[in-house]
């Protein structure tokens, strides 16, 4: 399985060994956000974050919202999850691509980003100038990548 599952990522010539590295360095970037303890909500979790982030909030001893996930999601969180109490230390989503500025999503996911302080979690293979009319483009506060932690106002 693919650990970027993007349509706007372009993969270098031995994929397999890319997702290694670079999922141990977004796990590495990723960690430093966590808060110990706190509750992460996660929009539609993706590839990335159901592989990646179990492990580092059971390190954490962290809690996980899940907003509009799928059954594999919930199995692979089952034991970091948490009824939704309307408030979370962290929100998280996993992108379609990343743009300057922000990210692009899918519409459905869209309204539970808006005007909310979200965190991008993807690879800097998912950076694009393109801006599709399927999706929707969202601005963030921060980008995880395997290059580090991005202000995206800085972008």
């Amino acid at each position: 399985m693919r650990l970027f599952s993007s349509a706007f990522a372009v993969y270098p010539e031995q994929p397999a060994v890319y997702d290694s590295k670079a999922g141990y360095a977004i796990s590495f970037h990723l960690q430093k956000l966590i808060p110990k303890g706190g509750i992460v909500e996660v929009v539609n979790p993706k590839s990335v974050l159901c592989s990646l982030l179990p492990g580092i909030l059971r390190s954490r001893k962290a809690r996980v919202i899940l907003k509009q996930s799928s059954s594999e999601a919930r199995t692979a969180f089952a034991d970091v999850l948490v009824e939704d109490t309307g408030f979370s230390d962290l929100v998280l989503a996993e992108p379609d691509a990343f743009v300057p500025g922000g990210a692009l999503v899918n519409p459905s996911e869209s309204s539970l980003l808006e005007n909310r302080h979200v965190v991008g979690v993807g690879s800097i293979l998912q950076i694009t100038g393109k801006n599709p009319a399927s999706h929707d483009f969202i601005e963030f506060q921060k980008r995880v990548t395997e290059n580090g932690i991005d202000l995206m106002s800085l972008l």
